[in-house]
């Protein structure tokens, strides 16, 4: 059980009162978050692409099955390529998704009601 200190909001994430939140990757990294400081180390094969790969987009409302957060930056990565032939743009594309990693993908509705802009 958590002492008064410490919450626990699943396996692998902690939060201490009053100091940042320690986030475990798949691959056991720990992740620091805070917004005045690096996230540190993370691995886009590993982590990110793994974890987007097991994240529904729309919070699962998506008609005709299961759509990927990975799925879609996919299409997105190979749409710019197709359309304008630029890898930078491709490569935004692949990586626009990758905070869903951490912090799921969250719908337009819900960045709404809780004030979050689409760029956060």
């Amino acid at each position: 059980m958590p002492s008064a200190t410490t919450a626990a909001t699943g396996p692998g994430h902690e939060r201490a009162r009053g100091r940042p939140y320690t986030f475990a990757t798949v691959t056991g990294r720990a992740l620091l978050l805070h917004p005045e400081r690096p996230a540190g180390e993370i691995d886009l094969h590993a982590d990110v692409a793994e974890a987007l790969a097991r994240i529904c987009r729309s919070a699962g409302h998506v008609p005709g099955g299961v759509y990927s957060v990975a799925q879609h930056a996919v299409l997105m990565c190979d749409a710019a390529m197709q359309e304008t032939g630029d890898a930078y743009l491709s490569a935004a594309c692949l990586l626009h998704g990758r905070r869903a990693a951490v912090l799921g993908d969250a719908t337009p509705e819900a960045r709404r009601f809780f004030g979050i802009s689409a760029s956060t």
